[in-house]
């Protein structure tokens, strides 16, 4: 996944972020659950900026299935997708392009598709909103004159990437030299080209980067790399020798010119900056003792939210759709279900009325969808659910739901119903 802000765009800019940030998770995430192969590419442009109104369009494009032109007609019509099939293998049931068409419209905007079956799917949308006066702090030296047209080499395979790459090089004033292969990258070394700074990916085929970066220390050994690096590889980590600079991807623009700025002026050595101190705590689940059940179709979502739980403490269970989250709970005691709504063969609505009907012993079910109206909070609750979360949940919006609910999960079913109707 690779992203661009074109050079038109304001650094700052007035607008609601929270309903922008729902519209692109939900367009990204389409494009991630339906992309098995390939690339995601988000671009960001101005198309108008006068008399302090700003329009900025921005695009999803994928190189995933597809959507068939027969069917493109019911893509922003709630509860539908291109068909029944696409329903039983991705999940999920099509209200997410509903209400990012409204969310666009309350912005002063409009949503377009195009798609070519097999080919991928590219989505449009713009907004109205205002450029941001306030100065941007700026992280990079301020006298840097004597570093423009300095030759930087970038290796990557992706084709989009090297186009991205190279734009925004020649913005910074530089001189950028472009491999798609590690072997083409050391040919150009070897013609005695004149490189002062290597940019270089890690997952590459053939030659990835860190034995891109063996050969090129055995004959440039003062030469200096930064390296970008998917996030959790361990191997770019373990060779952290081989680099001057080690980020992340996807980098921001302002920390990756901070970074080359520095290579070139003085060569100062930057790993990796340390993580700051993590908010996770295996003693918050004895604080807050919970059997907690995680109800979610999506893998990365289940993953992910497993993964925070179990580093707070907690061994929670998990269950891909409302039949499987009936099964469990008919077997065991949990103290509180963190309810997806879209899920596949039951949703999280129908499985909460169904738990708050039949159910002896109740739980407390929070709602966590990306479903962003007001009136959505209220169907959630309606239903019987007790409290919601909106996608994407943030860790400190976590926490307070665990240390909200933990004392009502812990008493009589009497004193939970009494805390509901008090909320």
């Amino acid at each position: 996944m690779v992203y661009q802000i074109e050079h038109d765009v304001p650094t700052q800019v007035f607008g609601d972020g929270l309903r922008l940030r729902q519209i692109l998770i939900n367009l990204v995430g389409n494009a991630v659950k339906f992309t098995s192969k390939g690339e995601i590419f988000i671009n960001v442009k101005a198309v108008s900026n006068k008399d302090n109104h700003l329009e900025l369009l921005f695009s999803v494009r994928d190189t995933g299935i597809g959507i068939p032109l027969d069917k493109m007609n019911r893509l922003f019509k709630a509860f539908s997708q291109v068909d029944s099939s696409t329903t039983r293998k991705y999940g999920g049931t099509g209200l997410g392009l509903a209400i990012s068409e409204k969310l666009i419209q309350l912005m002063g905007g409009k949503i377009s598709v195009e798609s070519e079956q097999g080919k991928g799917t590219t989505f449009r949308f713009n907004v109205s909103a205002r450029a941001g006066s306030k100065a941007a702090r700026t992280y990079v030296h301020l006298n840097v004159a004597d570093v423009e047209n300095k030759r930087i080499l970038v290796v990557d395979d992706n084709l989009t990437n090297r186009n991205i790459m190279a734009a925004q090089l020649k913005q910074w004033k530089f001189l950028p030299l472009i491999a798609e292969s590690g072997a083409q990258a050391l040919d150009i070394l070897s013609t005695n080209e004149q490189v002062d700074l290597v940019i270089s990916d890690m997952q590459m085929p053939e030659m990835d980067g860190i034995q891109f970066a063996r050969n090129l220390r055995k004959e440039h050994p003062e030469l200096r790399i930064i390296l970008l690096s998917s996030i959790g590889n361990e191997q770019s980590r373990h060779e952290a020798h081989l680099f001057d600079v080690i980020l992340t991807k996807p980098t921001k623009h302002n920390v990756l010119y901070k970074h080359i700025i520095d290579q070139l002026k003085d060569g100062k050595i930057v790993k990796e900056p340390q993580q700051s101190q993590s908010l996770f705590s295996v003693d918050f689940a004895n604080s807050y003792p919970m059997e907690i059940l995680i109800a979610e179709d999506n893998y990365v979502n289940q993953k992910l939210a497993v993964h925070i739980l179990n580093k707070m403490g907690y061994k929670p269970d998990v269950a891909v759709n409302g039949h499987e989250v009936l099964n469990l709970v008919a077997k065991k005691k949990y103290d509180l279900i963190l309810m997806d709504i879209q899920m596949p063969e039951m949703d999280g609505l129908e499985a909460t009325q169904f738990i708050r009907e039949h159910v002896s012993v109740q739980p407390v079910i929070v709602a966590m969808t990306a479903n962003a109206m007001p009136e959505d909070r209220e169907i959630c609750l309606s239903a019987g659910m007790d409290d919601y979360l909106s996608k994407p949940v943030k860790l400190n919006e976590i926490i307070t739901i665990l240390e909200k609910w933990s004392g009502a999960a812990r008493q009589p079913d009497a004193a939970v119903y009494a805390h509901r109707k008090q909320v």
